[in-house]
């Protein structure tokens, strides 16, 4: 087809007897003509005129104009406040001050000026709208909307804020809207695969059997339509960037492979320029004797056998120039920050007692770990805290040796 234009519901009718559907041309009505028309009937039950959401949404749309209508007028008579013109008796009969005050309220109801009465004359400002009288047209205002909205998405708190509720509430909300959006889409691409491929299909299959068989392959006209393709739609919902990278992340761990160009995409994440773009990651604590891959290549699984110097692969052996420490821009060594316990894992005893100012040991406990001396000798530092702190299991009566 050449181009598809959209031709208005009131130009179609239905036989009341089978529900075809009929081209109304005004003097006559006639069946659509196969291979013109993309025809798609409303979900739902029961004949094909009452489907859909036009006839419930038509009369909501009504009674919601009627009500805005009303309110206008209800404001227009109770809305604008009254003005109450007051004076003394001893001035009522005279003339000159009954003119005054009534200059003054027309002053003061055209908001031209704010004229300044003698005592005795006073101009009162009452407000005619009853307390919750207005609210009836804007409630039935809200209902007509809602009740639009159920009829369209089958939802409301997606087009607007509930009175009431939370945001898994909401959640629910939008998979009910997503359900209608799906349903939609999947009964669209059925009228697509009938009307519009089907019809190019038949329309040209001489010429398509034609083609097929300069290529070598014997097919007939009557075959072609048995291929017709399949038509789906791509319905995507509504994400946060973080529930989003949430599922990326979570598909990774799983061994799934994902499109780069997919998650950069849909993240709104730009694709580096130059290696010098690249947002450097968070930085790992590698443990000795193990390499460092990236995660695509860790989900594939990543051997890690060590060298017979007793190093392993991708890790400098004993022989081999280490590099220096990271430092950053300024030269200064970059900084790991090491709880207590894990200090006394990899401090030896003698580097502890020269960070005191003490004399090393020469004795082979010297070279061991903070840790590992603790170990070796737990009873004695057992009985040494213990000692301290006046709970000594020792007998004080006894002579000592």
């Amino acid at each position: 087809p050449r181009q598809l234009e959209w031709v208005h519901p009131k130009h179609t009718e239905f036989k009341f007897d089978t529900d075809e559907p009929l081209l109304n041309l005004g003097t006559d009505r006639v069946r659509l003509p196969r291979h013109k028309f993309i025809y798609q009937r409303a979900v739902g039950e029961g004949i094909a005129s009452a489907r859909g959401y036009s006839r419930s949404v038509a009369w909501m749309h009504f009674f919601k104009h009627a009500t805005i209508r009303d309110w206008n007028v209800f404001l227009h008579l109770y809305g604008i406040p009254a003005m109450n013109g007051r004076m003394n008796r001893t001035l009522w009969k005279d003339a000159r001050m009954k003119q005054v005050l009534e200059l003054a309220m027309a002053a003061y109801g055209t908001g031209d000026d704010f004229p300044i009465l003698p005592e005795g004359l006073d101009i009162e400002i009452q407000d005619k709208v009853v307390s919750g009288a207005g609210d009836a047209h804007f409630k039935m205002a809200g209902f007509c909307n809602a009740e639009q909205s159920k009829a369209v998405l089958g939802e409301t708190l997606t087009t607007e804020a509930g009175e009431s509720g939370s945001y898994k509430l909401g959640n629910v909300h939008q998979d009910s809207a997503q359900d209608v959006i799906v349903g939609d889409a999947l009964w669209t691409a059925d009228d697509f695969r009938a009307d519009l491929f089907l019809s190019a299909i038949e329309l040209n299959a001489d010429a398509l059997a034609t083609a097929f068989g300069s290529h070598g392959i014997d097919v007939t006209p009557g075959d072609l339509p048995l291929a017709n393709p399949l038509c789906a739609f791509r319905t995507d919902r509504a994400w946060t960037p973080e529930s989003r990278m949430a599922i990326f992340a979570s598909a990774r761990k799983e061994g799934l492979e994902i499109s780069a160009t997919q998650a950069r995409r849909e993240l709104l994440l730009d694709k580096p320029h130059s290696p010098d773009d690249v947002l450097k990651g968070e930085p790992v604590i590698v443990p000795n004797g193990a390499i460092v891959v990236g995660s695509s290549e860790a989900a594939k699984g990543v051997d890690n056998p060590k060298t017979p110097d007793g190093t392993a692969h991708g890790s400098p052996s004993a022989g081999a120039a280490q590099s220096p420490p990271r430092s950053d821009k300024t030269g200064a060594r970059s900084k790991i920050a090491l709880a207590p316990t894990d200090v006394a894992t990899i401090v030896s005893v003698n580097e502890a007692r020269e960070s005191l100012l003490l004399e090393p040991r020469s004795d082979e406990d010297g070279d061991l770990t903070v840790t590992e001396f603790k170990a070796k000798h737990a009873t004695v530092v057992s009985e040494a805290t213990a000692a301290t702190d006046g709970d000594s299991h020792q007998d004080d009566s006894k002579p000592k040796e």
